[in-house]
Formats: C-alpha cells, structure tokens, sequence
C-alpha cells in the first residue's frame, strides 16, 4: 500500500471517529393509522441515536397509552431500579422525572414516568440532554439530536393531549 493511500486512511478514520454525531440514526414522527372494529386507531413513533455513544431516545404515543419516553442505553447508564432522571430540552428549564432501570451489567432500558410533562417541549424539540439519576445517586449523562418532530406535533397532541 502506497503512504499516499495509508494516509487518506488514517484521515479517514480520524474523521470516522470524531464526529459519530453524524451518523447517528434519527427518525422523525412516523404515524400509523389503522381501522377496527372500535374506529380508527392512531400511534406514533420517533427515535433519535445518541449524539456520542451507543444509546437511543424512544418516543411513542398512541390512543390508548398515550405519549411514553423511553431510553436504550446499550451500557451502564442506571443501576437497575427506581431512580430519576434530569432531561433538558433544547433552551428549556431541566425537569426532573421519576424513572424505572431495567437491566443488569448493562442498562437495557430505562422508562420515564409522568412523561406527559415534557411532550408539549418534545413534540418539536432538537437537543435533548439526559443526566439518569440511580437509587444510589450514581449519575450518567446522554445527549440526543432529534430532527423533524415540528411537522406532526399537532398530530401528535391531538393524538396524546397534553392533561
């Protein structure tokens, strides 16, 4: 291999693995609408990989359940159990909420409760920062990039109205 050619390489993957922002997955609101015996029901969908790392933000909403937020850490980000957690939405204030960590030696999942609190801010958000707050007040940071959420968020708060 030539040391010009080694060179691009090495440029190559230096770019690679500085900026893993750029590549990361993102989803904006896909909205599914089906028909039953019971009328039309109406979930919705949206995701965005972590900015520098190997977790996901899970956004659903739906008729039934209405809006829930969910995290896929892929790493130790919470001790299983009851904890909290601190999200910052774009500019807004930071808002602390109950959540429950499921998972071992890694964090599968980690639920939040009374999520309904930050949909308004989310339904339309870009940067999300995530401190996960364990039972043992062991901490953890996150940060998400969504794109795309605005064009459905009156769908969206018509499908899960803000209480």
């Amino acid at each position: 291999m030539s040391r010009m050619r080694q060179l691009i390489l090495l440029a190559l993957a230096a770019v690679l693995i500085g900026c893993p922002a750029a590549f990361a997955a993102r989803q904006a609101w896909k909205v599914e609408r089906r028909s039953g015996a019971f009328g039309e029901d109406i979930s919705m969908s949206a995701f965005a990989d972590e900015d520098s790392g190997p977790g996901r933000i899970d956004l659903y909403c739906d008729m039934r359940d209405g809006f829930r937020v969910m995290f896929t850490p892929h790493r130790l980000a919470m001790r299983e159990g009851t904890g909290k957690i601190i999200i910052a939405i774009d500019e807004a204030a930071p808002v602390t909420l109950p959540a429950n960590a499921f998972g071992d030696d890694i964090t599968d999942v980690v639920t939040v409760r009374d999520s309904d609190k930050i949909e308004n801010a989310l339904a339309s958000g870009t940067h999300v920062r995530v401190t996960f707050i364990a039972y043992d007040n062991s901490t953890s940071q996150s940060a998400f990039t969504l794109e795309g959420l605005a064009a459905e968020k009156q769908t969206l708060l018509k499908v899960c109205p803000v209480p």
